[in-house]
């Protein structure tokens, strides 16, 4: 497009004078393929280079195929490149049309030294236009009905009716991108991390054209929630048996790999929430943009992989259709159009008139998958799409193909679908709400909205030549021959990269307005998600109905949000340990299996010998181990007990699930019932506990096998006199694991329903306060060490945090339930998971943990107290004197505890009397202290500050 000014005759001087050098530089120039890349501004102009290269048909297609993998941004001397054309888009390209495929058609474009480098685009959409445009299948229209889907008006893709202006160039339009980006921006901004989880299962492998068969059906009815059942549900009774056996196949095959799909997407929406609430990793400011990209590369791959062999199955089928089942197929299309047109502006669809080939529900022998009912009915509708296609339709994506980890899929299709009748969903609804979103920011705000238009256009355009190739690939499985599975994956990965690219700029502007939103802007921006909310009935009777809890696994509800990896490296941190970081595990120790053949094995904990105990839930048993004894059945019929924790009197506590209680268990196994109900209500389910220094109880609540009887999932607190209960975390998805600090400040709760570890203060009371993001893991139970190191169970096996929050290691179990310390030193590590029992040996202890447990004062006697008796005997005194006179102290013999003083020819380790464990010796003023013990009657824990016990006196 030219553009006429009036300038002075100078400048255009000064114009003619740049444009001749310019023409200079551009003869200097050689046409090769480097050079087409490296000196044009785009894509489209790098390929209509690279089709005027000298050579043959492989030389052009190569340079082309290397055009969407290079940044023009980087380009600055450029080719003002004009490609001759003879014909023009208009011309005569019939010559072309005599081959017997689209692939053919293609390579003669290329070949042929007929035409010029300018037609040879003209030339391979004329290709795309004959086979994939008008005959289905590459070839004949069945009983010579005429072509399924019409001419394309003003070269838009051809598609049943005239789609009311749907197309890739309407889809990609600057209009349409603005305000499906601001809906996005909606859904984001007033979601929560469940609500992103939701994406429909029609955006993996979407490569096959239901999107765009959806959205050119006339009135908008494609977008009726029961559309994609009818089709499925003709399409399968169209096929045989043997072919519809091949889709439960596949669907056994590919479901774990479609959740993998799923599951993985869920780190980049967990790293992108981070963004919005300010949770930066130590030292990040942002997201780390090459990370985002190859993190959605790797995600892509596995879309790839779904979706070739979707292609090889699907294509295979079809390839092999009768005539008789064509023509069914293009019947079933032709009774939707027609009921379409019949239904009317504004109308809807009664279920007595959907076609009758779509009543019909074929019955799905050998599905070993739970979404394989899902999954069969997709590969249908994309076998009836794939069919009556086109590359274009292929090409195809709805303007808000690339949102989808922002949550406006839930915010959008959650109140329909959830409807108990089939509801159209209104097909302005994504522009209405992203205008009303864009109408609530100031200035500022909405141009980092608008401004994503122009920053994501490059990665946009090369998407849909992307997806072009990507289908034009595919496609030969319909021939009846194969596409190369490497050059699916690269193409796929490629588009990975273009998404990762946008997305990183969508999540960063998102996260900038969030935080800049006024109360009343956000108000005003909420107000428009419950406004659509109130279109609803259900909405009426129960305004928390849309509400999001756990997650969701594309349109399956989970009851809890998975454990989710770390995402600190999509922030640019990665987990790489500092080089003078040592490990916490013992030199050469290894996970040792102790129990086996468990139901779900839960809540370990050691009593003051070291002795392990552990619940296994299902079989109703609370087990007893030792290294001496083995295993044993300490307690039958336990209340489907789950966390379990030792006092200071030997009693294990217990939390029983089934039971909604929590207990104390004598050594001889009698049950005293310590809490059953809040508020004259039950408990849910409780779950895990831990004792604080002054002896009261904290345990979680929350809600994995029972029916919610609370109004909520929380945290309860048991205060030392067993007198009251005080509900001390009420704003949690799903508590589950907790840990507190030996000395009682600091309490470790994970909420397992969000994947996220909190901290809080422990007041004098026992309330808290100064609710802190720890780390954004997921853990089940949790344990802690004398160094301060936090360990987590959760998919990635147990984790272990610093104090700071940083992950400094991991040790690899499946699927861990819970830890403990215990072991006659207390330095083995006790790993619970659904099946088994694991030990490890550890370079550090489980931190020492202190009660007050009676009015005076009276406490658990410190470790220099040899025989328990809570008092210092001379004798006792004496070994603490020798201690300090020795250099260092090793291991006692076998008839003493603790530790003896040393002669340095042995592995040592502190005595815990040695109150600075780094000199390995006890001091003068540490040595007063024990002078002081034996003084005493009794310890207690040390005032705030202070480490280990103190005399009372």
């Amino acid at each position: 497009m030219k553009t006429i000014y009036r300038i002075t005759f100078y400048v255009i001087m000064i114009i003619g004078i740049f444009v001749l050098s310019a023409a200079c530089f551009q003869g200097a120039l050689a046409l090769t393929s480097d050079s087409c890349i490296s000196n044009t501004e785009n894509e489209g102009q790098c390929k209509d280079c690279c089709d005027c290269l000298d050579g043959d048909a492989d030389t052009r297609k190569d340079c082309r195929d290397a055009c969407p993998t290079r940044d023009f941004t980087q380009n600055s001397d450029f080719i003002t490149f004009d490609a001759p054309s003879t014909l023009g888009p208009d011309g005569d390209y019939s010559a072309d049309l005599d081959t017997e495929t689209e692939s053919a058609c293609k390579e003669y474009c290329d070949g042929s030294s007929e035409l010029s480098c300018g037609d040879r685009r003209y030339c391979r959409d004329a290709c795309n236009a004959e086979y994939s445009g008008e005959n289905p299948n590459n070839g004949d229209p069945p009983d010579g009905d005429p072509p399924p889907n019409g001419d394309p008006p003003d070269g838009d893709p051809p598609g049943p009716g005239n789609g009311g202006g749907i197309s890739t160039e309407q889809a990609i339009s600057d209009e349409a991108q603005m305000k499906t980006i601001a809906f996005s921006g909606l859904g984001f901004l007033t979601g929560d991390l469940c609500s992103y989880t939701f994406f429909p299962p029609g955006k993996v492998s979407d490569f096959f054209g239901f999107q765009y068969w959806r959205d050119i059906a006339p009135n908008g009815f494609g977008h009726n929630t029961e559309f994609a059942g009818r089709i499925s549900d003709g399409v399968l009774t169209i096929l045989t048996d043997d072919q519809v056996q091949k889709l439960v196949d596949m669907a056994n095959t590919q479901a774990e790999l479609v959740d993998a799909y799923g599951y993985k997407r869920f780190v980049l929406i967990k790293a992108f929430r981070r963004l919005l609430d300010r949770n930066l990793p130590d030292g990040a400011t942002g997201l780390d943009k090459d990370a985002v990209t190859e993190f959605t590369a790797d995600l892509y791959a596995i879309d790839a992989e779904i979706s070739y062999e979707r292609a090889k199955v699907i294509g295979g089928i079809v390839a092999e259709l009768t005539d008789a089942q064509k023509t069914e197929l293009t019947e079933l299309r032709d009774a939707f159009n027609t009921l379409f047109e019949e239904a009317g502006e504004g109308g809807s669809i009664a279920s007595e008139d959907w076609p009758e080939a779509s009543r019909n529900k074929i019955k799905l022998d050998g599905l070993t998958v739970a979404d394989g009912p899902v999954l069969v009915s997709t590969y249908a509708t994309q076998l009836f799409s794939w069919y009556l296609g086109s590359v274009e339709g292929d090409t195809y994506f709805c303007p808000e193909r690339h949102g989808t980890y922002f949550g406006s899929f839930y915010m959008k299709d959650i109140p329909p679908i959830s409807a108990k009748e089939g509801v159209t969903i209104d097909t302005n609804l994504t522009a209405d709400m992203g205008s009303d979103f864009l109408n609530a920011l100031d200035d500022t705000q909405e141009a980092l909205v608008t401004d994503l238009v122009d920053i994501q256009r490059t990665d946009l355009n090369n998407i849909v030549e992307k997806r072009r190739e990507i289908s034009e690939t595919l496609r030969l499985f319909m021939d009846g021959t194969s596409a190369d599975e490497d050059d699916v994956l690269t193409m796929v990965r490629q588009y990975g990269e273009y998404e990762g690219a946008m997305m990183y700029h969508y999540a960063t502007n998102f996260a900038t307005v969030g935080n800049t939103l006024t109360d009343d802007q956000a108000d005003a921006v909420m107000g428009l998600r419950l406004d659509y909310y109130e279109r609803f009935p259900d909405y009426q009777t129960n305004p928390n109905v849309y509400d999001c809890t756990g997650a969701w696994l594309y349109a399956s509800k989970l009851t809890e949000m998975p454990d989710i990896e770390n995402t600190d490296f999509l922030f640019g941190v990665t987990d790489d340990f500092p080089e003078d970081t040592e490990t916490v595990v013992q030199d050469g120790a290894e996970i040792t299996r102790i129990a086996d053949g468990l139901s779900f094995a839960e809540g370990p904990a050691a009593d003051a010998d070291g002795n392990l105990y552990f619940s296994d839930i299902p079989a109703n048993r609370i087990y007893a181990w030792s290294e001496g004894g083995g295993l044993s059945v300490f307690l039958e019929d336990s209340g489907g007990a789950n966390g379990l924790f030792f006092d200071s009197e030997g009693n294990l506590l217990a939390c029983e699930g089934t039971n909604g209680r929590l207990v104390s268990i004598d050594p001889r196994g009698e049950v005293t019932v310590l809490a059953d109900e809040y508020d004259s209500k039950n408990f849910n389910e409780p779950n895990d506990l831990w004792i604080d220094p002054k002896g009261g109880i904290y345990f979680s609540d929350p809600v994995y096998n029972t029916s919610l009887v609370q109004d909520g999932e929380h945290v309860y607190y048991l205060t030392p006199r067993q007198d009251n209960i005080v509900r001390v975390v009420a704003d949690m998805t799903r508590p589950n694991g907790i840990i507190g600090t030996p000395d009682g400040t600091t309490l470790y709760v994970a909420d397992h329903g969000a994947g996220e570890i909190y901290k809080y203060e422990i007041n004098q009371n026992g309330s808290l306060s100064d609710k802190t993001l720890f780390v954004s893991a997921g853990s089940d139970g949790m344990t802690i060490d004398d160094e301060g190191n936090i360990y987590l169970t959760n998919e990635n096996g147990v984790q272990i945090y610093d104090s700071s929050g940083n992950l400094i290691e991991t040790i690899s179990v499946t699927e861990p339930t819970n830890v403990c310390f215990g072991g006659t030193r207390g330095q083995t590590l006790f790993i619970t998971t659904r099946g088994s029992v694991y030990s490890l040996g550890m370079s550090v202890s489980g931190a020492s943990y202190v009660w007050n447990t009676d009015d005076e004062g009276k406490g658990k006697s410190h470790s220099a107290d040899y025989n328990g008796d809570f008092t210092m005997e001379f004798s006792e005194l004496l070994r603490g004197i020798q201690f300090y006179n020795a250099e260092q102290f090793c291991c006692g013999s076998d008839s003493e505890d603790g530790y003896a003083p040393g002669d340095g020819d042995r592995e040592c380790i502190p005595h815990s009397g040695d109150y600075n464990p780094q000199d390995w010796a006890i001091d003068f003023f540490e040595l007063l202290r024990l002078i002081m013990f034996y003084n005493s009657e009794n310890y207690a824990p040390c005032p705030e500050g202070e480490d280990g016990f103190c005399p009372v006196l």
